[in-house]
């Protein structure tokens, strides 16, 4: 109701001003019935132009909302309580759409939800290694490779997988499992699962556990703030954990694809998103 109260009143408004300037000419050339027959017709076509106007969609209506889509895992990317994404991931993803000038909404979701294909997402940055063919999506542009490390505790001694394997109970965090299990079956019993990578890291700090399997940079920055360097030794290099953008396959061949993947090109070379990671960590959690 608001926008036909709108409509009608910039009718009337054009109207008047129309029989405004007609006014004086008309009089002027001695045709006062010719005034009267256009402000007739005006208001006349008043009511059939509202309700055209009333029935036009809004621009852009038509047009697809694009999804961004980034996996829940900390602390890569965390939810915020109105369902919006935090973390360093979330930072890549809107660096990304603005170079690219692309529009679309930033969405966490659970990795595993996230790789069906029938989740609502055009594009999203995901680690390397998942089954493309089941989830129906296309590896587009590397943005990153993080080394994933193994640590020990100080004291045991940690130089091959074969020692890794002997070395009792292991920490992770929770999530790694679910997009790469390459180390697993080299390691075999004893790995432990930890809700979140600060666990991990106080679990080693207390000498729960004589390892810790991480990504090396939110490591080092999770030991640092948490005062447990005394409690680290050896580390060896596991695989590089690599970071893609991908879309889904129906997606994959748009121009708003084409300026992501060269937008991640551009910022790569850069080194912006390790640049970014290191800055994300250095900030204080976000209380969510």
């Amino acid at each position: 109701m608001a926008l036909f109260r709108m409509a009608r009143a910039l009718f009337v408004w054009t109207q008047d001003q129309l029989v405004g300037a007609i006014l004086p000419v008309a009089y002027r050339r001695g045709s006062k019935s010719r005034v009267s027959t256009v402000a007739s017709g005006l208001r006349a076509a008043l009511p059939a132009l509202l309700v055209v106007m009333s029935t036009m969609p809004p621009a852009h209506a038509d047009e697809p909302v694009l999804h961004f889509a980034l996996p829940d895992l900390p602390p890569w990317v965390q939810v915020r309580p109105d369902g919006g994404a935090d973390g360093f991931g979330a930072v890549w993803a809107n660096m990304l759409l603005r170079r690219a000038g692309v529009s679309a909404l930033v969405l966490p979701m659970p990795y595993r939800r996230l790789m069906t294909p029938s989740a609502d997402r055009d594009f999203m940055l995901i680690p390397d290694g998942a089954d493309t063919e089941k989830a129906q999506i296309r590896y587009l542009a590397k943005l990153i490779a993080i080394p994933y490390i193994a640590v020990a505790h100080r004291g045991f001694p940690l130089h091959s997988l074969a020692d890794l394997a002997r070395i009792g109970p292991i920490a992770y965090e929770r999530g790694v499992e679910e997009f790469d299990t390459r180390w697993m079956a080299e390691i075999g019993p004893g790995l432990q699962v930890a809700p979140n990578l600060d666990t991990a890291v106080q679990m080693l700090n207390l000498g729960r556990v004589n390892a810790v399997l991480a990504s090396e940079l939110p490591f080092d920055e999770a030991v640092g703030r948490l005062k447990a360097g005394a409690a680290i030794g050896d580390r060896i290099p596991m695989f590089d954990f690599e970071v893609w953008l991908a879309a889904r396959v129906e997606s994959a061949d748009t121009p708003a694809a084409h300026a992501l993947v060269s937008a991640t090109k551009q910022l790569a070379a850069t080194d912006a998103f390790a640049e970014i990671m290191r800055g994300e960590l250095e900030r204080p959690p976000a209380k969510l």
